[in-house]
């Protein structure tokens, strides 16, 4: 068993580590393909920066094919340029939708259930 020095001691230095490659987004995938050569195993990946983006410190970038990661420290916030449409009307504003399934009022509803109302 390890004693508890060397067990912070490596956490330490996996977190920073970590921080160090976040200055630029990166994808989870990538994340642990890169810290797997000093040792850190892919689950402590996982839960670390399921910790970080809870408290903030780490910012998700969902609108990228695969989710990228990247400290919120160094994120620069878009701000979309006003649109054609007013803004009750703004395409960019409007819910996810597929063929599947239809939103009305913001609720979620089926297409069988569209046709009968």
């Amino acid at each position: 068993m390890q004693p508890a020095v060397t067990r912070r001691a490596k956490v330490r230095g996996a977190e920073q580590v970590l921080n160090a490659l976040l200055r630029t987004p990166k994808t989870r995938e990538g994340l642990i393909a890169v810290v797997a050569s000093w040792s850190i195993s892919r689950n402590f990946v996982f839960g670390w920066l399921t910790n970080q983006i809870r408290t903030g410190l780490v910012t998700a970038h969902k609108s990228s094919a695969p989710p990228t990661f990247q400290l919120t420290v160094h994120c620069y916030t878009e701000t979309p340029g006003d649109g054609a449409y007013p803004a009750w009307l703004e395409p960019r504003g409007l819910p996810d939708a597929n063929p599947g399934r239809v939103y009305i009022d913001g609720k979620s509803v089926q297409n069988n259930e569209r046709k009968e109302a």
